[in-house]
């Protein structure tokens, strides 16, 4: 993992991730990107004409975010040259997604708050579009999460046969960093049941020379189901796997995947 990408807007959330990002980029010595996306208004619908701004003032004040966010990062950082700064004027998802490929991104990390009004149907507009959209893996942060070395992961599975290369990798670049250990957590599909064997044996080429452990929770909701788990065993990172992401997901009408974003207490990495 060479390449971090953190969109930014300023907000507590967006900052604390910025903050796991830093962490991230020095165990990594990967560089971190910050972007922030803003939008110019449309005067006749929404601004006094008094009130009217131009692209160069938005752009002089979004630098002036970026620098100051930076500052307090800097301190965070082994090598302060690895920071960088970039906004962009257009749609929040659109220039993420577009960014990240022009960096070479190998993480998009992102901030989250918790459940409220708001909250209780989306994990927040831009950062759900990413979840549901980006190639790249995404790991949400929670607002008032601090940073602590991922030494137990919990992977959960709906699909033994979907680990990509990618997602390979990673779990292994884990191990390498932090000396990671893996709680395999199988979540079967609806109406297709699994032996537990038939489970290890189809995830044993992957989790090769990773020390890992399975589990075969049981309950009717998902979400909960991993929740109570994380409970019971403290873990430093949650991670979703795309075919659990896909089958779960928003687009066959389940918020399964938001809500356990949405009541998680630590960080989630969605493969995509």
């Amino acid at each position: 993992m060479k390449s971090i990408l953190v969109p930014v807007d300023f907000s507590d959330a967006a900052n604390t991730a910025a903050r796991y990002a830093a962490a991230l980029a020095n165990d990594f010595s990967a560089k971190i990107h910050l972007l922030n996306v803003f939008h110019i208004p449309n005067p006749l619908q929404t601004l006094p004409l008094e009130l009217v701004v131009t692209m160069d003032e938005l752009e002089d004040a979004t630098h002036s975010q970026l620098k100051k966010l930076g500052e307090q990062l800097y301190p965070l950082l082994n090598d302060t040259s690895l920071l960088t700064f970039s906004s962009r004027n257009g749609n929040s998802t659109k220039e993420i997604l577009d960014h990240g490929t022009f960096i070479h991104a190998d993480l998009i990390v992102m901030g989250t708050k918790g459940s409220g009004m708001i909250r209780d149907k989306l994990i927040g507009s831009t950062s759900e579009a990413i979840v549901r959209h980006s190639n790249l893996p995404t790991l949400l942060v929670p607002e008032q999460c601090l940073f602590s070395p991922i030494h137990t992961a919990v992977y959960a599975v709906s699909d033994p046969n979907v680990c990509t290369d990618k997602e390979s990798e990673i779990l292994h670049s884990l191990y390498r960093c932090y000396q990671t250990h893996f709680d395999i957590v199988h979540l079967p599909q609806q109406n297709k049941p699994m032996e537990a064997e038939a489970i290890i044996n189809r995830l044993e080429t992957t989790l090769l020379g990773l020390p890992h452990d399975y589990h075969f929770p049981i309950a009717e909701d998902v979400a909960k189901g991993i929740e109570a788990y994380t409970h019971v065993n403290p873990i430093d990172l949650l991670i979703l796997t795309k075919h659990f992401h896909n089958y779960f997901g928003r687009l066959r009408g389940n918020d399964t995947v938001q809500k356990i974003i949405r009541n998680s207490n630590t960080p989630v990495l969605c493969f995509h």
